[in-house]
């Protein structure tokens, strides 16, 4: 039998086994142990943040036969939690819109809200990836979120709230998923080594965390794959190799020596970057990233940021040297560069031209 992929073996079926998400938590607890339920929710946020994982504890808490009342807590044992578990209950139902997002799917599921429940006490429809819904999909579902029924409840999950119209997202409770920190995700990720009995170095793990861009569902595929083919105890150095970040140190000694205006070793940085990195493309979003955060941290911002503590230190000390401002700038530099290497026969040029622009002295 195959390995089971980590993040469906090891997702939370517990409220307060959701990682990085205490906000999210705390609110539905209390709406938990208030025992009020919205008939409709919107959840959003970051990709991978555990919005689908969250919308099924919910339903299981809701629908869990044994649950003392007011508790946010399921039991985890009976055949309705079981169910929900294994995927098999005929009262939650999950759509995924990126592929049935279109009216004739959306009407399908919606028919069977007109039943009572067949073993648990509410129908839950849960529609992931809910900005892919079809306008005909969004037409379907006005009524039945204007005038739900008792024994129905909505849990509508996007990564893109912005392309949901509010016409749908104005009837539900919204609920807002953040990126998960990059020292969360190093912290659980070490927990888990230590469950599964293995050896990382915590520079490994920061590693992981920091190219998982606050989705802890990458993280743990990262993880996973490391694990499979990295010799223990698995070193800062083992995972750098892994996951392609040997260019990584060189990303943020480039950033650094443009904050020095040191233009010359700047270029010959650049030169030796991309004759191992040879994506030009990346090469600069990669960089952009660096200087965003250093902007961030220059403005005294602490949310948003997705860096190891490592990486936190030396964005600062570019920070430092470039300031807010003129960081600020940079974006239309990084912008104007990036549209650029599609139309340019030579992107090793618009690169070179954009770390001179970037290093002179103002």
């Amino acid at each position: 039998m195959p390995e089971e992929v980590f993040y469906r073996k090891f997702r939370p079926d517990q409220l307060h086994k959701l990682v990085g998400q205490k906000p999210v938590v705390d609110l539905l607890t209390k709406s938990c142990e208030k025992e009020t339920f919205h008939h409709a929710w919107f959840f959003c946020g970051h990709s991978g943040s555990g919005k689908t994982t969250a919308a099924r504890i919910l339903a299981t808490i809701i629908n869990c036969e044994r649950r003392a009342p007011h508790s946010a807590k399921a039991c985890g044992e009976c055949p309705t939690c079981l169910a929900i578990r294994a995927g098999c209950c005929p009262d939650v139902i999950e759509l995924d819109s990126s592929s049935e997002g279109g009216k004739v799917e959306i009407q399908r599921i919606l028919e069977s809200g007109n039943y009572a429940p067949v073993d648990a006490k509410r129908k839950v429809f849960i529609i992931d990836e809910f900005h892919e819904v079809t306008k005909g999909g969004i037409g379907a579902l006005l009524q039945p979120l204007e005038e739900p029924l008792p024994t129905t409840m909505f849990i509508l999950c996007t990564s893109e709230p912005a392309k949901v119209p509010q016409v749908i997202s104005s009837r539900c409770f919204r609920v807002s998923f953040r990126p998960v920190a990059a020292e969360t995700i190093s912290f659980y990720l070490g927990k888990l080594a230590d469950h599964l009995k293995v050896q990382c170095e915590k520079g490994a793990l920061d590693h992981v965390a920091s190219i998982s861009n606050g989705n802890l569902r990458h993280a743990l595929n990262y993880f996973q794959s490391m694990l499979l083919v990295a010799e223990q105890p698995v070193t800062a150095a083992a995972a750098l190799e892994f996951l392609g970040l040997a260019g990584r140190e060189a990303l943020y000694g480039l950033a650094e020596q443009v904050a020095a205006h040191e233009t010359g070793k700047a270029l010959d940085t650049m030169e030796n970057l991309l004759a191992t990195t040879p994506d030009a493309g990346q090469v600069c979003l990669d960089l952009s990233e660096i200087f965003r955060n250093a902007m961030l941290f220059a403005a005294g911002a602490s949310a948003g940021l997705c860096v190891t503590p490592a990486e936190a230190e030396r964005c600062k000390a570019i920070a430092s040297l470039i300031g807010a401002p003129r960081l600020a700038a940079f974006s239309w530099n990084f912008a104007d560069a990036y549209v650029a290497l599609s139309l340019n026969k030579n992107p090793k040029w618009v690169l070179e031209a954009l770390i001179v622009k970037l290093s002179e002295p103002r």
